[in-house]
């Protein structure tokens, strides 16, 4: 069912955020399941009835990404082909392979919360932290910090020349009703 279920989701983030100011993107978790359903590109083609591909985003884990790397990179060539964006979530949790950056056409670097979580007490996190920002600088990725709680936190990644950040430092999960009228003013 998570082919569906990931397809009708994506469907109704695309209608509600087709509401939002034209310069804000939409960023969609997508499971290894969806990614590997051999349709993914057909089935989520009406989204672009609703949303501009250039405004939309697909995050998809490492995880995910080696569970069937062959399909995996023909889909998501497919899915940049049509002009939407590739991010790889949760960058440094999974396996990590440079050559998925080399390989995969991401458009955007998610660094996890578990480094971000580390800034200000943990000199590994920072030095981690750092070498990302520096990788995705040389290879021309935006890059997004999650799991931003903290002023220090954040002081910290504007430092690192992170500019997009998530977290509830930023702002808190919220009904789309709520979050549309918050993003119109």
């Amino acid at each position: 069912m998570m082919p569906e279920l990931g397809a009708w989701v994506l469907e109704h983030a695309c209608r509600d955020a087709s509401r939002w100011p034209a310069h804000i993107r939409l960023s969609v978790n997508v499971s290894p399941a969806q990614l590997i359903y051999e349709d993914f590109t057909h089935t989520h083609a009406p989204g672009e009835a609703w949303l501009p591909a250039h405004r939309l985003e697909v995050e998809i884990t490492e995880t995910a990404l080696l569970e069937s790397s062959g399909t995996s990179q023909r889909i998501l060539n497919d899915i940049r082909s049509l002009g939407i964006g590739v991010a790889m979530d949760d960058f440094g949790t999974g396996y990590s392979s440079l050559s998925l950056l080399q390989s995969f056409p991401f458009t955007r670097v998610k660094i996890d919360r578990g480094f971000v979580n580390g800034l200000g007490h943990n000199p590994k996190s920072a030095a981690i932290v750092h070498t990302i920002s520096d990788l995705c600088r040389s290879l021309n990725l935006p890059i997004t910090a999650e799991g931003v709680e903290t002023e220090d936190q954040r002081h910290a990644l504007l430092d690192e020349r992170c500019h997009e950040l998530q977290g509830f430092l930023i702002g808190r999960p919220a009904p789309v009703a709520t979050l549309g009228a918050f993003l119109l003013q």
